[in-house]
């Protein structure tokens, strides 16, 4: 009988865990473009590196930063009265009303 292969490839791990990613693959491990992640490191809300002349990403400062985007509330429109229905763009009475 011969032998299966392993379902999962066998790889030697590092013991500093998985390495940081570049900025492509940071970007697309959380739902930006490149760019908004380059203007991220550039505002500091990233930490990054060099190595051997590429820019890496640290994966901490990564999920540090994640849970700051998270964590901030998104602005809701105020509430509609009831029967009237809002269309188009809100104007800035109804923000006006609400804030009162």
């Amino acid at each position: 009988m011969p032998a299966s292969k392993p379902a999962i490839p066998l790889e030697p791990l590092s013991p500093l865990g998985p390495p940081d990613p570049s900025i492509p693959q940071a970007a697309e491990m959380i739902g930006v473009s490149e760019r908004t992640m380059r203007r991220a490191i550039e505002r500091g809300e990233v930490e990054a590196y060099k190595l051997l002349g590429n820019t890496r990403v640290k994966l901490a400062s990564l999920h540090m930063f994640l849970q700051r985007a998270r964590s901030v509330p998104l602005k809701l429109l105020p509430p509609a009265s009831p029967g009237k229905r809002l269309r188009g763009r809100p104007k800035r009475s109804d923000y006006a009303a609400s804030a009162e």
